[in-house]
């Protein structure tokens, strides 16, 4: 996925602070004590740092590196936060659905593949805002559940913050996902020049 100079500096800068957010996590399970409370002082002080960062992403409305932040918390929770099979499979099942949102965002740079899928999803529980509800909206709607429902776990205020941002860079995304797929498939008089987003 493609991303302007500034944001892949921006994006290098997140996903070292995602790194250390979760190893640092995983430290406080692992350990008790003063060390615990180690791992948990630089545990928020990552989040703390990442915050503002999410944040802009979200102002950006920059869908790609938005998807390449979420990537890079997948990635690191799969690698490190997977005690439990149904953890696993979630995990596994996000990275697949972000994937796809990825591959279709290309499409949409050729409107005439997007126009084509488009007459594949004509029952009314198929659509969603009026547009096709294929695998990128399914991932945006899921994924932002996932997160929802993860939250509800997490007591400490950092991290809750921390979910509460992903869940709003989740539904920028979708919103801006769905600008992508109205003006997709407006006809050709209608049709402006094709987006500067990155896939």
């Amino acid at each position: 996925m493609n991303i302007s100079h500034t944001s892949k500096e921006r994006l290098n800068l997140i996903l070292r602070l995602i790194h250390h957010e979760v190893r640092s996590t995983v430290g406080v399970q692992s350990s008790s004590g003063a060390v615990a409370g180690q791992f948990l002082e630089e545990a928020r002080d990552a989040r703390t740092r990442l915050l503002p960062l999410l944040r802009t992403a979200a102002d950006l409305r920059d869908i790609g590196l938005i998807l390449l932040i979420e990537r890079g918390f997948l990635s690191e929770e799969l690698e490190h936060l997977t005690a439990l099979p149904r953890k696993l499979a979630s995990l596994n099942l996000a990275i697949s659905q972000l994937n796809a949102t990825v591959s279709l965002l290309r499409a949409m740079r050729e409107t005439t593949t997007y126009q084509h899928a488009d007459k594949f999803f004509t029952l009314d529980k198929n659509r969603i805002y009026s547009q096709p509800k294929d695998e990128a909206q399914q991932f945006f709607q899921s994924h932002a559940k996932r997160l929802d429902d993860l939250g509800t776990g997490r007591w400490e205020g950092t991290e809750a913050d921390l979910i509460m941002a992903r869940i709003r860079n989740v539904r920028v995304a979708r919103e801006v996902y769905t600008e992508l797929q109205e003006q997709s498939l407006a006809p050709d008089e209608l049709r402006e020049a094709p987006a500067s987003y990155a896939a």
